[in-house]
């Protein structure tokens, strides 16, 4: 959504903290692997990616979160 898009940076990173490094792990062996519903799993592994990056950028501090964040 544009709304989305414009509270974000241009470039957006997601730290490699205690909560998403599983998830990097995880990106990782399914990368390196070609098996049946690779797409689909690498599909929602950035999903969770996305949000995890969410969540650090709107919580950072001075972070001035729009409204339906919440």
């Amino acid at each position: 959504s544009r709304r989305l898009l414009d509270a974000l940076p241009p470039l957006l990173t997601v730290p490699a903290d205690t909560r998403t490094r599983p998830l990097l792990d995880l990106l990782d062996a399914e990368i390196a692997q070609d098996e049946p519903g690779q797409r689909v799993v690498l599909d929602r592994l950035l999903d969770l990616l996305l949000i995890a990056a969410l969540r650090a950028w709107f919580a950072r501090p001075g972070a001035d979160a729009p409204g339906w964040y919440r």
